[in-house]
Protein backbone atom coordinates (compact mmCIF):
# COMPACT_ATOMS: atom_id res chain seq x y z
CA UNK A 1 0.00 0.00 0.00
CA UNK A 2 0.98 3.71 -0.86
CA UNK A 3 3.07 5.09 2.28
CA UNK A 4 0.91 7.67 2.12
CA UNK A 5 -2.07 8.04 4.68
CA UNK A 6 -4.84 8.39 1.65
CA UNK A 7 -5.13 5.26 -0.51
CA UNK A 8 -4.56 6.94 -3.87
CA UNK A 9 -6.08 4.18 -6.25
CA UNK A 10 -8.96 1.83 -6.64
CA UNK A 11 -7.76 -1.27 -5.78
CA UNK A 12 -5.86 0.43 -2.67
CA UNK A 13 -9.01 1.74 -1.72
CA UNK A 14 -10.98 -1.29 -2.01
CA UNK A 15 -8.20 -3.13 0.41
CA UNK A 16 -8.89 0.20 3.20
CA UNK A 17 -12.75 -0.23 3.17
CA UNK A 18 -15.04 -2.68 3.54
CA UNK A 19 -17.64 -0.63 2.17
CA UNK A 20 -17.70 1.16 -1.40
CA UNK A 21 -20.22 2.23 -3.71
CA UNK A 22 -20.96 4.60 -6.13
CA UNK A 23 -22.27 7.99 -4.30
CA UNK A 24 -24.99 8.25 -7.01
CA UNK A 25 -26.60 5.29 -6.71
CA UNK A 26 -26.85 5.91 -2.68
CA UNK A 27 -28.04 9.12 -3.77
CA UNK A 28 -30.70 7.79 -5.70
CA UNK A 29 -32.15 5.29 -3.02
CA UNK A 30 -31.96 7.85 -0.26
CA UNK A 31 -35.32 8.88 -2.21
CA UNK A 32 -37.11 5.61 -0.94
CA UNK A 33 -35.59 5.24 2.56
CA UNK A 34 -38.33 6.41 5.20
CA UNK A 35 -38.15 9.12 7.48
CA UNK A 36 -38.84 8.76 11.00
CA UNK A 37 -39.84 6.16 11.15
CA UNK A 38 -40.76 3.82 14.16
CA UNK A 39 -39.16 0.74 12.00
CA UNK A 40 -35.89 2.79 12.89
CA UNK A 41 -34.38 0.42 10.35
CA UNK A 42 -35.85 1.52 7.55
CA UNK A 43 -34.93 5.49 7.79
CA UNK A 44 -31.59 4.72 6.05
CA UNK A 45 -29.63 2.81 2.82
CA UNK A 46 -28.49 -0.55 2.95
CA UNK A 47 -25.71 -1.69 1.10
CA UNK A 48 -24.78 -5.45 1.33
CA UNK A 49 -22.42 -8.33 -0.71
CA UNK A 50 -24.38 -9.05 -4.34
CA UNK A 51 -24.61 -12.67 -4.90
CA UNK A 52 -23.93 -11.55 -8.56
CA UNK A 53 -20.63 -9.41 -7.66
CA UNK A 54 -20.18 -5.86 -6.62
CA UNK A 55 -22.75 -4.73 -4.10
CA UNK A 56 -26.43 -4.03 -3.81
CA UNK A 57 -27.88 -0.80 -2.56
CA UNK A 58 -31.00 -0.71 -1.39
CA UNK A 59 -33.85 1.06 0.42
CA UNK A 60 -37.46 1.26 1.31
CA UNK A 61 -40.16 2.91 3.44
CA UNK A 62 -42.60 -0.17 3.51
CA UNK A 63 -44.54 1.16 0.54
CA UNK A 64 -42.03 1.53 -2.24
CA UNK A 65 -38.74 -0.87 -2.49
CA UNK A 66 -35.73 0.12 -4.60
CA UNK A 67 -32.36 -1.76 -5.23
CA UNK A 68 -29.27 -1.36 -7.48
CA UNK A 69 -26.56 -2.67 -8.21
CA UNK A 70 -23.29 -1.58 -8.09
CA UNK A 71 -20.98 -3.98 -10.16
CA UNK A 72 -17.96 -2.41 -9.21
CA UNK A 73 -18.78 -1.84 -5.65
CA UNK A 74 -17.88 -3.53 -2.59
CA UNK A 75 -19.35 -4.91 0.61
CA UNK A 76 -18.24 -7.32 3.22
CA UNK A 77 -21.74 -7.54 4.38
CA UNK A 78 -24.49 -5.90 5.04
CA UNK A 79 -24.83 -2.50 7.03
CA UNK A 80 -27.33 0.37 7.21
CA UNK A 81 -26.22 3.56 6.27
CA UNK A 82 -27.76 6.68 7.95
CA UNK A 83 -28.92 8.41 4.47
CA UNK A 84 -32.28 9.00 4.01
CA UNK A 85 -34.04 12.42 2.04
CA UNK A 86 -33.07 15.42 4.21
CA UNK A 87 -31.17 12.63 6.15
CA UNK A 88 -27.18 13.61 5.09
CA UNK A 89 -27.86 13.21 1.74
CA UNK A 90 -26.45 16.45 1.00
CA UNK A 91 -23.38 15.14 1.39
CA UNK A 92 -23.96 12.83 -1.23
CA UNK A 93 -24.91 15.62 -3.95
CA UNK A 94 -22.21 18.13 -3.06
CA UNK A 95 -19.77 18.39 -6.09
CA UNK A 96 -17.27 15.90 -6.39
CA UNK A 97 -18.88 13.12 -4.76
CA UNK A 98 -18.49 9.64 -6.15
CA UNK A 99 -17.75 7.35 -3.32
CA UNK A 100 -19.27 6.14 0.13
CA UNK A 101 -16.92 4.81 2.32
CA UNK A 102 -17.44 2.81 5.25
CA UNK A 103 -13.78 2.17 7.32
CA UNK A 104 -12.79 -0.60 9.53
CA UNK A 105 -13.74 1.86 12.41
CA UNK A 106 -17.24 2.18 10.95
CA UNK A 107 -16.38 5.75 9.77
CA UNK A 108 -18.98 6.81 7.54
CA UNK A 109 -17.57 8.98 4.27
CA UNK A 110 -17.99 10.52 0.77
CA UNK A 111 -15.20 10.70 -1.62
CA UNK A 112 -14.02 12.54 -4.50
CA UNK A 113 -12.71 10.91 -7.66
CA UNK A 114 -8.80 11.20 -6.26
CA UNK A 115 -10.40 9.37 -3.34
CA UNK A 116 -9.98 12.65 -1.05
CA UNK A 117 -12.68 13.03 1.95
CA UNK A 118 -14.93 15.55 0.87
CA UNK A 119 -17.90 14.71 3.63
CA UNK A 120 -17.79 12.69 6.65
CA UNK A 121 -21.03 11.38 7.86
CA UNK A 122 -21.86 12.52 11.61
CA UNK A 123 -24.04 9.54 12.54
CA UNK A 124 -23.28 6.27 13.08
CA UNK A 125 -24.31 3.21 10.98
CA UNK A 126 -27.99 2.34 12.40
CA UNK A 127 -27.56 -0.98 13.93
CA UNK A 128 -30.47 -3.53 13.30
CA UNK A 129 -31.04 -6.12 10.99
CA UNK A 130 -32.67 -4.79 8.06
CA UNK A 131 -35.65 -6.71 6.30
CA UNK A 132 -35.27 -9.44 3.64
CA UNK A 133 -35.34 -7.63 0.07
CA UNK A 134 -34.74 -10.95 -1.41
CA UNK A 135 -38.46 -12.18 -0.68
CA UNK A 136 -40.31 -8.99 -1.16
CA UNK A 137 -40.09 -9.11 -5.49
CA UNK A 138 -39.87 -12.98 -6.26
CA UNK A 139 -38.63 -14.65 -9.25
CA UNK A 140 -39.23 -13.41 -12.61
CA UNK A 141 -41.15 -16.14 -13.60
CA UNK A 142 -44.03 -14.77 -11.49
CA UNK A 143 -44.69 -11.61 -13.97
CA UNK A 144 -45.27 -10.25 -17.04
CA UNK A 145 -45.17 -6.63 -18.59
CA UNK A 146 -47.51 -3.85 -17.58
CA UNK A 147 -49.70 -2.52 -14.81
CA UNK A 148 -52.50 -3.91 -13.45
CA UNK A 149 -54.97 -3.14 -10.60
CA UNK A 150 -54.91 0.33 -8.42
CA UNK A 151 -51.33 2.01 -7.70
CA UNK A 152 -51.05 4.86 -5.90
CA UNK A 153 -49.57 7.65 -8.80
CA UNK A 154 -47.42 9.24 -6.46
CA UNK A 155 -45.67 5.66 -6.20
CA UNK A 156 -45.44 4.93 -9.86
CA UNK A 157 -43.92 8.41 -10.14
CA UNK A 158 -41.14 7.46 -7.70
CA UNK A 159 -40.02 4.54 -9.65
CA UNK A 160 -39.59 6.36 -13.07
CA UNK A 161 -37.67 9.28 -11.06
CA UNK A 162 -35.85 6.53 -9.44
CA UNK A 163 -33.95 6.45 -13.18
CA UNK A 164 -32.42 9.68 -12.77
CA UNK A 165 -32.97 12.66 -14.28
CA UNK A 166 -33.16 12.03 -18.48
CA UNK A 167 -33.88 8.56 -17.75
CA UNK A 168 -37.06 7.79 -16.55
CA UNK A 169 -38.00 6.28 -20.26
CA UNK A 170 -36.12 3.20 -19.36
CA UNK A 171 -38.49 2.28 -16.55
CA UNK A 172 -40.45 -0.80 -17.14
CA UNK A 173 -43.40 -2.10 -14.99
CA UNK A 174 -44.54 -5.59 -14.47
CA UNK A 175 -47.55 -7.26 -12.19
CA UNK A 176 -48.12 -10.52 -10.77
CA UNK A 177 -49.51 -13.03 -13.43
CA UNK A 178 -52.17 -14.00 -10.04
CA UNK A 179 -53.62 -11.58 -8.25
CA UNK A 180 -52.08 -8.92 -9.70
CA UNK A 181 -54.65 -6.41 -7.97
CA UNK A 182 -53.78 -7.44 -4.90
CA UNK A 183 -50.11 -7.80 -5.45
CA UNK A 184 -46.78 -5.69 -5.31
CA UNK A 185 -46.10 -3.76 -8.78
CA UNK A 186 -42.36 -4.80 -9.92
CA UNK A 187 -40.59 -2.21 -12.13
CA UNK A 188 -37.36 -2.31 -13.47
CA UNK A 189 -34.74 0.70 -13.58
CA UNK A 190 -31.18 2.03 -14.32
CA UNK A 191 -28.89 -0.32 -12.77
CA UNK A 192 -31.75 -2.32 -10.84
CA UNK A 193 -35.09 -2.90 -9.87
CA UNK A 194 -37.83 -1.78 -7.11
CA UNK A 195 -41.46 -3.23 -6.07
CA UNK A 196 -44.25 -1.01 -5.60
CA UNK A 197 -47.17 -2.10 -3.16
CA UNK A 198 -50.54 -2.22 -4.13
CA UNK A 199 -53.29 0.61 -3.01
CA UNK A 200 -56.72 -0.94 -1.75
CA UNK A 201 -59.71 -0.11 -2.81
CA UNK A 202 -62.99 -1.49 -1.62
CA UNK A 203 -65.38 1.02 -3.89
CA UNK A 204 -66.64 -0.79 -7.28
CA UNK A 205 -65.73 1.38 -9.98
CA UNK A 206 -69.78 1.90 -10.60
CA UNK A 207 -69.84 3.45 -7.54
CA UNK A 208 -66.80 6.04 -8.87
CA UNK A 209 -68.83 7.33 -11.99
CA UNK A 210 -71.81 8.88 -12.63
CA UNK A 211 -74.48 7.39 -14.11
CA UNK A 212 -73.83 9.28 -17.21
CA UNK A 213 -70.79 6.28 -18.08
CA UNK A 214 -73.17 3.55 -16.19
CA UNK A 215 -72.05 4.19 -12.88
CA UNK A 216 -74.03 4.76 -9.60
CA UNK A 217 -72.80 8.44 -8.39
Amino acid sequence: MSTSSTPTSRKEVRDAYPVLVSAELVLRATKFAATNDVRYYLNGVCIKPSKSGGALVAATDGHCLLVLHDPNGKADKARILPFAKGRNDKGLSTRGADYVTVSTSDEIAVLDEDFRKRFICPEPLIDAKYPAIEAVAGTPDLYEEGVRGSVNPAYLQRAIDSAGKGHGSQVRFYHRKKSPEKSVLLFTTRSGFGVVMPMFDDAPLEKKLTKDFGGLA
